[in-house]
């Protein structure tokens, strides 16, 4: 975020033609293929790769107002947290549950075929 911030604020301004707004963004872009190369840091990569764009406010409209990038990184990390909270909330990641479940769902299947045979009989 803080990063969006200084290529808002500082860099992207002062970039006037399109090369200087490739150099400009090419060095963190290159850091975010590293990134993203790694197998370790790879989902990190792909979040922050996509949130990049619309944190630094790319668009065809594109007005470096301080106050619409801090509003679009705060509903970002909300919206963030949100999925966070959501995701551990509803996942259950035991796995006896798991288990259980899936001989619940495999059993259910093996009787639905048994009496559609035996109804065909």
């Amino acid at each position: 975020m803080a990063i969006s911030l200084l290529y808002v604020t500082v860099l992207i301004p002062q970039a006037v033609t399109f090369e200087a707004m490739i150099i400009c963004l090419a060095p963190g872009l290159f850091a975010l293929g590293l990134v993203i190369a790694n197998p370790a840091t790879n989902l990190i990569g792909l979040i922050v790769a996509t949130q990049i764009p619309g944190l630094i406010g790319m668009s065809h409209h594109f007005k470096p107002d301080l106050l619409l990038i801090v509003n679009a990184m705060i509903s970002t990390l909300v919206g963030i947290v949100i999925a966070l909270v959501l995701t551990l909330l509803i996942r259950n990641k035991r796995p006896s549950w798991t288990a259980k479940r899936a001989v619940r769902k495999g059993s259910a299947i093996c009787c639905s075929l048994s009496l559609r045979c035996a109804s065909t009989r």
